[in-house]
């Protein structure tokens, strides 16, 4: 359980308005977990786009897609 990582408020700096953006703390755990640098990180469901921010910060090659209405 990862209790230090808070989520994002309307205050972070951080904050896109995107409504389920996940903290890059926590997307940051998930890639250095789960990757090397180097690796590919895809994201099909991109959003506010904070894993493809993250893992290019971290060395990481990525794709990211996604559907929406505008």
């Amino acid at each position: 359980m990862w209790t230090e990582i808070s989520p994002v408020n309307s205050q972070a700096k951080e904050d896109t308005g995107y409504d389920t953006q996940k903290p890059e703390a926590l997307i940051d755990r998930v890639i250095k977990a789960s990757s090397n640098p180097g690796d590919l990180v895809a994201d099909f469901f991109c959003g506010s786009g904070t894993t493809a921010a993250v893992a290019e910060k971290l060395g990481r090659k990525w794709i990211g897609t996604d559907l929406g209405k505008f």
